[in-house]
């Protein structure tokens, strides 16, 4: 899930330099980087990716994270901009934006855009043309979304 938004946000932001930050315990996400030649740096903790934010002077951090704390998002925050995706923490307050594209307005925030508006749509997705509707089901397809920059 979270690895494969990076991937797809990077793609669209060609013209950036963008390196995904991941945990420790994210195999899957590192082969999928790996094997679409995204660049990503691994940390043990989040002492280690505040520094690595601040040593490569990043002007925006993207968090795909469901619950940030105020903490984590301030921190983050010291001259630089930082965007939430699907953060219902305590965190969403104090990031400069927050786009929960899956879930409809529930909050007072005024930094929060909601709906499927926000929606990053996979690159295969984009162009695909129209289906023709059968009367007769032929194959049936279950889609299970769990929902990190960083991971």
């Amino acid at each position: 899930g979270h690895a494969y938004r990076c991937n797809q946000i990077i793609k669209q932001m060609n013209e950036y330099e963008c390196v995904v930050a991941l945990g420790q315990k994210t195999n899957l996400a590192f082969d999928l980087l790996r094997k679409n030649h995204v660049r990503y740096f691994k940390f043990r903790d989040e002492e280690e990716l505040l520094e690595y934010i601040k040593e490569k002077e990043t002007d925006i951090v993207i968090n795909d994270i469901l619950d940030t704390s105020m903490k984590y998002i301030c921190n983050q925050k010291i001259g630089r901009r930082v965007l939430n995706l699907k953060d219902e923490g305590d965190g969403a307050a104090y990031a400069d934006a927050v786009i929960n594209e899956l879930y409809e307005k529930d909050t007072s925030l005024n930094n929060c855009f909601y709906g499927k508006q926000y929606y990053c749509f996979p690159s295969g997705l984009v162009n695909i043309s129209k289906n023709i509707f059968r009367k007769m089901v032929k194959n049936n397809i279950v889609i299970n979304k769990t929902l990190v920059f960083p991971i």
